[in-house]
């Protein structure tokens, strides 16, 4: 039914497994944890995954560990950077935040091999959303808000066929 592919490096991807793991889930990843499904899966079996899955859950954000810090803070006019805007928060608060908790956005891959393979988008909303420099929400993705995964994708699956258009709708902008 739903499948996430990625490592599981900060508390908040721990969460969406966790989130996942009642459903019929794939979990595609090189992390050593017992929840993965598909561990170093070839890109070739990772897309056939995706293909069979009705929803691909991704989320845009990028978390952050001190050695990607310490390249943002070496690169002149980081501050200005909206992206960058935890860095500056922990600055500001005196030191680093806790691992995990340091993000920023990033576009992923996952998305478009999602519309690729004709599996539903089902996106984490953050305050970057750059999702939407390539779909439209509710046309082409589904939002999913932090801590509503489960029911979120209940209400998918319960009336999946409701979200035919919007599938395939994301695999013709992706095209």
């Amino acid at each position: 039914d739903v499948i996430y592919a990625g490592h599981l490096v900060a508390p908040a991807v721990s969460r969406l497994v966790d989130d996942i793991a009642p459903f019929n889930y794939r979990l595609v990843s090189q992390s050593d944890d017992p929840r993965v499904t598909d561990r170093s899966a070839s890109y070739v079996r990772k897309l056939d995954l995706i293909a069979r899955s009705r929803v691909t859950v991704v989320q845009n954000l990028l978390f952050l560990r001190p050695g990607h810090v310490r390249a943002v803070r070496a690169t002149d006019g980081w501050e200005e950077n909206e992206a960058f805007a935890d860095i500056v928060r922990a600055a500001e608060a005196g030191g680093d935040v806790a691992a995990g908790e340091i993000i920023a956005p990033q576009i992923k891959s996952r998305l478009f091999e999602a519309a690729f393979c004709r599996s539903l988008i089902l996106c984490r909303r953050d305050r970057w959303n750059v999702i939407e420099r390539f779909f439209e929400p509710g046309e082409e993705f589904v939002y999913y808000e932090e801590g509503k995964l489960t029911e979120t994708l209940q209400g998918i699956l319960a009336d999946f066929g409701a979200f035919q258009a919007v599938i395939d709708r994301a695999f013709e902008r992706a095209g």
